[in-house]
């Protein structure tokens, strides 16, 4: 898996001073780092069961995929389908789990894009996952790969920063969760492992704060205070 990567944040200012600020002004000059937000619920704890599927535990035997302070690798059956849908979930304290997404480790693993079946998983108003279809050259394997990621904003009054705070945030690290789902693309249709995707992101609601924000956009981790609301 790709190495982690440095997170950053981009905040406007448009607050003015208070006493909040000043003890604001005193925890980031300290500790000179932002809050850690830990998850609600650690990722041993999501559901082995998700509707028709059914989750089985698989061993990470590889180091390099263990970066991060927590993960889940787990294969999910289906009646009906001989091969399951594989979904891999990883969460850091500082942003590390956004150095993996498809774009580089599928590549790096001997497959290619075809982009003409990039596309994206309506879920509610918010960001969509993303899906890409991968080929090894020789087109004796395919798969389905979705990704998105949850960034966990900490609790900061963002609107109280003054420009040495703006300063002192610009290369801090920020929590963040890291999902992706594979499946065989001659064994299973999208439009299921779609409905997996759903399901799967349902399910992950009770392992995240109330203010982590769903993105998929392929970079580190930014935040953006912009027309009073904070995106991903």
């Amino acid at each position: 898996m790709p190495t982690a990567s440095r997170t950053m944040i981009l905040v406007c200012l448009l607050g003015t001073s208070s006493v909040a600020q000043v003890a604001l002004d005193y925890h980031l000059q300290r500790a000179g780092i932002l809050p850690v937000v830990p998850l609600a619920a650690p990722l041993e704890q999501f559901p082995a069961q998700l509707g028709e599927w059914r989750g089985e535990d698989v061993p990470v035997t590889d180091a390099s995929f263990l970066y991060g302070d927590d993960h889940l690798n787990r294969a999910y059956f289906r009646p009906g389908y001989s091969q399951p849908v594989w979904l891999w979930i990883g969460y850091s304290k500082d942003g590390a789990d956004r150095g993996n997404n498809p774009e580089v480790c599928m590549p790096s693993h001997g497959f290619f894009e075809q982009q003409k079946f990039r596309g994206s998983v309506v879920i509610d108003d918010g960001a969509k996952p993303r899906r890409y279809r991968f080929a090894r050259a020789d087109g004796s394997e395919s798969q389905w790969v979705y990704y998105w990621h949850y960034t966990l904003v900490p609790p900061i009054a963002l609107d109280a920063l003054t420009p040495f705070q703006v300063r002192e945030l610009l290369h801090q690290p920020i929590s963040s969760l890291t999902i992706e789902v594979f499946a065989p693309g001659s064994a299973t249709s999208p439009e299921v492992v779609e409905e997996f995707v759903r399901s799967a992101d349902g399910a992950l609601q009770k392992h995240l704060s109330p203010s982590a924000i769903r993105g998929s956009k392929i970079r580190p981790v930014y935040l953006l205070k912009a027309g009073g609301k904070v995106t991903d």
